[in-house]
């Protein structure tokens, strides 16, 4: 067994895991027949901590250290905030319209154990941990013992402890919770929960949701402070580690056990942590989702009034469909977030408006935060800015929208069709034509606000080796080159031949494009008129067709052997973890829902692979420059438009500020209002 200890500075960019002491006193556990001890402690020394400033600027936490937390301006007030969708729906797992995910942000955000920073780095959340302790086990799995800060609270001031971190996968991973096994018509009851799939890493959790087991073997829970995760070795046969993202194990949420199951516990026996009685359908009927509208599924609390949760805000009430808003107070109990900054807005109201309506309704105080305009929303609040009293904050959109070229049908299977069709398209006249030049292009896949390239922009140019622009001469060089050198008869092409053809297999393939296109926006037609001409003078021709949204997940995934697409244009959101080791994985088991383009490229995934195996933050960038230079070059995608993307706000609002990574409701807590000239106080 071997123990490794994770210090300030580790893994991404400033993963500060502090040292945690072995227990001086036998622990507290609520089995006495079976007390576990925690992993021995370190005896070799501890690698140095570096106290210094980060490379981001940030101050490096050490959570091992006291902490407190204050306001940073004036304290009260209300927000109201425009989100275009909101559902029933408090807790997670049964649907995540944009509204409730918001909702979820403020409640829960800055609450575990973990800390996902403004600098887009994961941390050990010193608010709520004074450190994390790793234990490689002898089988490759990996024990992850986190101590609790002592007094943190939940919102109706009710001690929050070990026992509600543990909690958490055994509620959600119970087997009437969601379906049994993986047989989506199993006949046992359950309320059809889809948040247990985010649990399945931890060692015997499988056995537990399924019912072979009434326990979790990888959770322990030895006091009021501390419980430890086992993540196991390979999970569905995908290996867990290494893993740079490692810290991220640590951190699976919490919920208040006291407000779900009064009178319940959490037992920790020999084999591992288990509940003091099963969760069973009726039991979660009652207390969970009665199957209208009571129970904590809705209330984020008890079957009916207040939320409770630990993050900034608590639920005022359930969301209200009928009034179409969610209301939000103030959490007197909150810890603070990372930095130790507590929430100043006493109340947030998010109001369900239709996007394009925002701005007006704003103009005319209906709202006072409009968040995420791009494209031909963004000229109407720069408008409404222009007259007064209202202003901005704009940051570029962390993905872009892109042509996604499936590598395994038709002509796009050739990659020197996919940088031919890059040459053909003004991208840069495109953005004028979707956002009024409110973006940026890129070429490659890049994730603007992540530390890699907030830290090295400067050097991404010296690994590109296309800079795609409308340039028919390159466009002809690449078919050439790639043998689309015939006409139908097999004679050399011409031009007015029509489309070009290329011998495969004894057989002319013609060069024509099956393309799909959202018919939920102008964009494919905006594409079609700038690429249409072009492409067709050099011999590319399109078979473009414009599907509904029910149908363009199907297209884009490539999912209907029998209506398959050479070029989807659609969006590409890049999350805080970009898993492009799945994304571009030429195993054909990730074709599809997973490789949406059915990517094969042996150097892009090995670039890929480099990034979730590094174990340095050298090694991993080391693999993000080999993975943007080699995607540069095999084109998956052809990037088109990186938004920026434009928050429209009262004046008043005071120290708003956020990145695509972080949404509005996860900076809420840094901001303030301006009391003597915000309305309605």
């Amino acid at each position: 067994m071997k123990i490794k200890k994770f210090l300030a500075l580790f893994l991404v960019a400033v993963m500060a895991i502090a040292l945690i002491a072995a227990c001086a006193e036998d622990p507290v556990v609520v089995d006495p027949e079976a007390p576990p001890e925690p992993p021995p402690a370190q005896e070799t020394p501890a690698p140095e901590v570096d106290d210094g400033d980060d490379e981001n600027g940030e101050e490096a936490l050490d959570p091992t250290q006291p902490f407190t937390a204050s306001h940073l301006g004036e304290i009260g007030g209300v927000l109201t905030i425009a989100g275009n969708l909101i559902d029933p729906n408090a807790m997670l797992g049964w649907g995540n319209a944009i509204g409730n995910a918001q909702m979820r942000d403020a409640t829960q955000g800055h609450s575990g154990v973990v800390a996902f920073t403004r600098g887009a780095e994961f941390i050990v959340n010193p608010a709520v941990s004074t450190g994390i302790e790793v234990t490689e086990n002898a089988d490759g799995s990996r024990t992850y013992t986190v101590s609790l800060r002592e007094g943190l609270q939940w919102s109706d001031g009710a001690p929050r402890t070990a026992r509600d971190f543990v909690f958490y996968p055994l509620f959600v991973g119970a087997t009437a919770m969601s379906f049994a096994g993986d047989d989506e018509d199993n006949p046992l009851p359950n309320l059809g929960s889809t948040l247990w799939t985010g649990f399945r890493e931890i060692q015997g959790f499988t056995t537990y949701r399924t019912g072979e087991a009434d326990y979790i073997s990888g959770l322990r829970l030895y006091d009021e402070l501390t419980f430890s995760i086992t993540i196991e070795a390979e999970t569905d046969g995908n290996q867990n580690f290494p893993f740079f993202y490692e810290l991220t194990y640590a951190d699976m949420g919490s919920a208040p056990l006291h407000v779900i199951f009064p009178g319940l516990e959490v037992v920790d026996g020999p084999n591992g942590a288990s509940m003091s009685a099963p969760l069973t359908y009726e039991l979660l009927r009652e207390r969970v989702d009665d199957g209208v509208s009571q129970g904590y599924r809705y209330t984020m609390g008890g079957p009916t009034g207040a939320g409770v949760s630990a993050g900034p805000y608590f639920l005022a009430a359930p969301p209200d469909m009928d009034a179409e808003h969610i209301i939000m107070t103030r959490n007197p109990y909150f810890a603070g977030t990372y930095d130790g900054v507590l929430p100043h807005i006493e109340t947030l109201i998010i109001r369900r408006i239709d996007s394009g309506l925002a701005i007006p309704e704003m103009e005319v105080g209906g709202i006072d935060l409009s968040v995420q305009s791009s494209g031909p929303d963004i000229a109407p609040g720069l408008a409404l800015v222009e007259q007064g009293g209202f202003d901005y904050f704009n940051f570029p959109r962390n993905g872009s929208g892109g042509l996604f070229f499936h590598w395994d049908v038709g002509p796009t299977q050739f990659v020197e069709v996919r940088r031919a069709i890059a040459w053909t398209l003004d991208r840069h006249e495109f953005n004028n034509m979707w956002a009024a030049g409110h973006a940026t292009t890129n070429d490659t896949l890049i994730a603007l606000a992540s530390w890699m390239y907030q830290e090295n922009r400067d050097r991404v140019d010296q690994y590109i080796t296309y800079n795609y622009t409308l340039n028919l001469a390159n466009a002809t060089a690449e078919l050439e080159a790639g043998g689309w050198v015939y006409n139908a008869d097999g004679e050399t092409w011409e031009p007015g031949d029509g489309p070009r053809h290329k011998d495969v297999d004894g057989e002319l393939m013609p060069l024509v494009l099956r393309w799909a296109s959202p018919d939920a926006n102008e964009i494919g037609a905006m594409l079609a008129s700038l690429m249409v001409e072009p492409a067709n003078s050099v011999g590319i021709y399109f078979d473009h067709v414009f599907v509904t949204m029910a149908d363009f997940s199907t297209a884009l995934l490539g999912l209907d052997p029998d209506n398959r697409f050479s070029m989807i244009n659609g969006g590409l959101g890049i999350p805080s973890i970009d898993a492009v080791w799945n994304s571009y994985n030429p195993d054909p088991d990730f074709f599809g829902a997973v490789n949406w383009t059915r990517t094969n490229d042996a150097e892009l995934f090995e670039h890929a692979w480099g990034r979730r195996s590094a174990e340095t933050r050298e090694e991993y960038l080391e693999a993000w420059f080999g993975f943007i230079s080699r995607f540069n070059v095999v084109l998956p995608v052809l990037p088109l438009n990186a938004d920026t993307f434009h928050d429209f706000y009262r004046e008043g609002l005071l120290n708003y500020d956020r990145t695509d990574l972080l949404s509005w409701a996860l900076v809420i807590p840094w901001a303030h209002l301006d009391l003597s000239v915000w309305p309605n106080q």
